[in-house]
């Protein structure tokens, strides 16, 4: 079977133009939902409140590890499949999407299951406000459910993604947005409280997925669910294990480290997590900017990668550090020159916004850097080597979370010693990053071992 007749093969034509013909569709994507926690937490923030916001910022770091499961799912099969498709391995492709769909349906099940019955004990390990305590608690779970949706539906849009079709996922990402946005703030309203912006989730993602199911199943030859006559591939399962779990390892532990922020802002009480969590929402909002760089420079790696492209693969990097250069000094213009519009588009308490504006400025440099390191990120990724990303992440939360313990103990500000702690976490990431590119090592064919 010839792949023109389906996807696109960017390994072929101008590099440059089919970055950006693939970068602006994943950007507009990405937009969407970051104006959708935008308008969420502008929601929660004036019609909930402090409370709100508290709930969210204690919600999110617990939040992170089932996102850590679902990003290094999704991630293994958009590596595979992209590189597979680069290879012209369409059989191969059939039986990634089987493993995929397959696995990644029963992991999260099982994994949010537990998660369910064990909430009391992430919540009493973050120290989480009693005021808040209860909303937190149920919204987390309903949160669950969203979520496991959502990574089924990621999984489809990221297998999309993979064969360069970019066009269908602004579409079922527009549709859930708007959805959530409209949805969001009724049922808020009512008394269901924070716990509505949960359920909204989960009616906008449950049509999402829907239409997804349909798409793949009536439009892609290479994507479809009907399995008949594809085995279950052991070997494929493994290529998919083997990139998986370090991803997974990886967010988990960054999610470790969260989990002792929350902590450290929660010392203060109501006023220090409020605080914690209008920065994290802007934090949210660059973090999937990062993540347009990020989805696209491994798929355009992975292409490369599986046609054997290897040296042509450093030049992706390179175009890519440059095209974030721009939406980079925006990022850094608004965090320095106009930090209260920002923090009071969430909340109006002057207070609040005050402390918030002062952690702002320290952790500023963190969130400059996320494009950049989103690149690098991108493209350790796409070549299948997921092992050294875990190792960055150990190595550099470990000096992170060494030095909060630290300054804390000093009688240092607590929102200043999650900023400081997080600024050395990205100086140490970044340098066994670089150390990784320029020893070559990520040359070695993963599927093909």
């Amino acid at each position: 079977m010839n792949n023109k007749k389906e996807g696109r093969d960017l390994t072929q034509g101008n590099l440059v133009k089919n970055m950006l013909i693939i970068f602006f569709p994943l950007l507009f994507t990405h937009l969407l939902s970051s104006i959708y926690n935008f308008v969420d937490g502008i929601w929660i923030g004036k019609i909930i409140g402090e409370k709100g916001i508290s709930v969210t910022a204690n919600v999110h770091p617990i939040l992170f590890f089932v996102m850590a499961v679902g990003f290094g799912l999704a991630a293994a099969t958009s590596v595979l499949i992209s590189q597979y498709y680069g290879a012209k391995d369409n059989n191969s492709i059939k039986k990634v999407v089987k493993v995929s769909v397959i696995s990644t349906a029963l992991i999260l099940l099982v994994f949010n299951l537990l998660n369910a019955l064990f909430s009391n004990m992430w919540l009493k390990i973050m120290g989480t406000p009693q005021e808040v305590w209860n909303e937190t608690r149920i919204y987390f779970i309903i949160y669950l459910i969203a979520y496991f949706l959502d990574f089924i539906l990621m999984n489809i849009l990221e297998s999309l993604r993979a064969i360069g079709n970019t066009k269908f996922p602004i579409i079922v990402v527009s549709i859930t947005t708007i959805l959530n946005i409209v949805i969001d703030p009724i049922l808020l309203k009512t008394p269901l409280g924070i716990s509505g912006a949960a359920i909204s989730t989960i009616i906008a993602i449950s049509i999402g997925l829907i239409i997804a199911i349909i798409y793949v199943n009536t439009q892609s030859k290479l994507l479809n669910w009907n399995f008949k006559g594809v085995e279950f591939d052991k070997e494929i399962f493994y290529k998919f294990v083997k990139i998986a779990i370090p991803m997974i390892l990886q967010e988990w532990f960054i999610g470790i480290i969260i989990l002792y922020e929350v902590r450290i802002a929660n010392r203060t009480g109501v006023e220090g997590s409020a605080s914690y969590g209008v920065v994290d929402k802007l934090q949210q909002i660059v973090w999937i900017l990062g993540e347009s760089f990020n989805s696209m420079i491994r798929i355009f790696v992975g292409q490369f990668f599986g046609d054997k492209k290897y040296d042509e693969s450093k030049e992706i990097m390179s175009k890519g550090l440059l095209m974030e250069l721009l939406p980079n000094i925006v990022i850094g213009t608004l965090i320095y020159v106009i930090p209260y519009q920002l923090c009071r588009i969430f909340l109006s308490n002057d207070v609040v916004i005050q402390s918030a504006i002062r952690f702002l400025r320290v952790i500023g440099i963190v969130m400059i850097s996320t494009l950049p390191r989103s690149v690098v990120r991108g493209f350790i990724g796409g070549t299948g080597h997921t092992k050294i990303m875990l190792i960055g992440s150990i190595v550099s939360g470990a000096a992170d979370m060494i030095t909060m313990f630290a300054l804390s103990r000093a009688g240092i500000d607590n929102l200043i010693v999650i900023g400081i702690g997080s600024t050395v976490y990205t100086a140490v990431e970044s340098v066994i990053y670089i150390i990784y590119y320029y020893s070559n090592k990520w040359k070695k064919n993963v599927i093909e071992n």
